[in-house]
C-alpha cells in the first residue's frame, strides 16, 4: 500500500513538472536580471543573470508554481513580473527613470593603483555549542570586544610593505564609535553583486552627514594619500565551544566518513560574494566595504572565508596581516 502511494506521488510530481526557458529583456537594456520565488520581492536570495538578454531556465513543479523575475538598473526603479508555466516565453521589463541620480554606475577602474585606508574594524564573535545538529549560537560581547581591541592595537603599529594602511583619525574616533552600529546594519544588507545596479548609489552619507568632525577627519586624513579609498572591515567569527569539539569527535569516531565530515565542517573556499555569508558554521567570514572618501558611496564589496577563529592571538595576527594586504590577499 505504501509503495503504491509513493509511486503515485512520484508520478504526479514527474508528470506535473514543466521546464521553460524565458528570454528576458529590459528597458533600458543591460540590466541585472534576478529570479526568485514568487514570495521574495527583493531577489536577494535568487539567481543572478548578468548576460543580456537573459536566458532564464525555470522548472515548475505544478500549476500553482510561480517565480518573480526582477530587473535592476542604476537610476531606475526596479521592474518585476510573476511568471508561471503558462506565461509567454518572451518577457520584457520596463523600468521608470528616477530624478536626481545618474544612470551610470561607479567606474571601478578608479580603484586601480588606489591607496586603501582601513577604518576601525568591527568583529563579531559567536560561540557555537551543542553536539551534532543540536547546536546553539550565542554572541559573546566579551570575546568580540577583546578581538576588536587587539586587532585595533595591532593595526596602529607602523608596518612597511603593505598595500593597505590604517587611517589615523583619533580625534574623530568617538564620533565613529557612535555611528558604527548603524553603519554596519546598513552595510551588511547590501548585495555585492548588485552594487552597480541599485536605483541609487549605496552609501553611508546619511549616517555621517551631520557629523562635521567625522567628515572633516576622513577627508583630512585621506588627503595625505594618492587616490585614497576607505575600507571598512567586518568580521564574523564562529568559534566552537570545547564541549562541542569533543562531542563531535566522539560522534565522528563512531561513524563512517570522518574525512568527509571534516571537509564539510572545515573546508575552505574563497568567493567575491556569497549570499550565505552570515550563516557561518565555523571559522571567520571577512567582508571588505570599499568607500569613496568624498561621496561616501560604497563602490566595492569583497568577501573571504578562513578556517580559523579570532579568539587566539596567533589567528588575530594572521587576520591583521591579511587585511593589511588588501586587495592582494593569500588564497586559501
Amino acid at each position: 500500500m505504501n509503495r503504491t502511494i509513493l509511486l503515485f506521488s512520484f508520478l504526479v510530481i514527474i508528470l506535473g513538472c514543466s521546464k521553460r526557458v524565458f528570454i528576458v529583456t529590459s528597458v533600458p537594456s543591460k540590466s541585472l536580471i534576478t529570479v526568485s520565488y514568487k514570495g521574495d520581492t527583493t531577489g536577494i536570495f535568487g539567481s543572478f543573470y548578468f548576460k543580456y538578454p537573459a536566458e532564464v531556465q525555470l522548472v515548475f513543479l505544478g500549476k500553482g508554481d510561480a517565480y518573480r523575475i526582477i530587473a535592476n538598473h542604476r537610476g531606475y526603479t526596479p521592474a518585476s513580473q510573476i511568471v508561471t508555466k503558462d506565461t509567454a516565453l518572451k518577457v520584457t521589463l520596463a523600468m521608470q527613470r528616477v530624478d536626481s541620480t545618474s544612470e551610470i554606475p561607479y567606474d571601478t577602474s578608479k580603484l586601480l593603483n588606489a591607496s586603501f585606508l582601513l577604518l576601525k574594524p568591527d568583529i563579531d564573535v559567536t560561540i557555537r555549542s551543542g553536539v551534532g545538529n543540536l547546536t546553539k549560537l550565542k554572541h559573546s560581547k566579551e570575546l568580540s570586544q577583546q578581538a576588536a581591541d587587539s586587532v585595533y592595537y595591532c593595526l596602529q603599529k607602523p608596518v612597511n610593505g603593505n598595500s593597505a594602511s590604517f587611517l589615523p583619525m583619533k580625534y574623530s574616533e568617538t564620533s565613529w564609535n557612535e555611528i558604527d552600529t548603524l553603519v554596519l546594519k546598513y552595510l551588511v544588507k547590501l548585495n555585492g553583486a548588485k552594487l552597480p545596479y541599485y536605483t541609487y548609489p549605496p552609501g553611508i552619507m546619511p549616517f555621517i552627514k551631520g557629523d562635521t568632525t567625522l567628515m572633516s577627519g576622513m577627508v583630512h586624513a585621506s588627503k595625505n594619500y594618492k587616490n585614497p579609498y576607505l575600507v571598512y572591515v567586518w568580521a564574523k567569527c564562529v568559534k566552537e565551544s570545547t564541549g562541542r569539539i569533543f562531542g563531535n569527535i566522539a560522534l565522528t569516531v563512531t561513524a563512517a566518513g570522518v574525512q568527509g565530515y571534516n571537509q564539510a565542517i572545515y573546508g575552505n573556499y574563497t568567493t567575491t560574494w556569497d549570499p550565505n555569508a552570515f550563516n557561518l558554521q565555523t571559522g571567520t567570514k571577512i567582508v571588505y566595504f570599499v568607500i569613496d572618501p568624498l561621496t561616501l558611496e560604497v563602490v566595492r564589496i569583497d568577501q573571504r572565508y578562513y578556517d580559523y577563529d579570532l579568539t587566539s592571538a596567533k589567528h588575530r595576527k594572521a587576520f591583521v596581516n591579511e587585511i593589511l594586504q588588501y586587495p592582494i590577499m593569500k588564497k586559501h
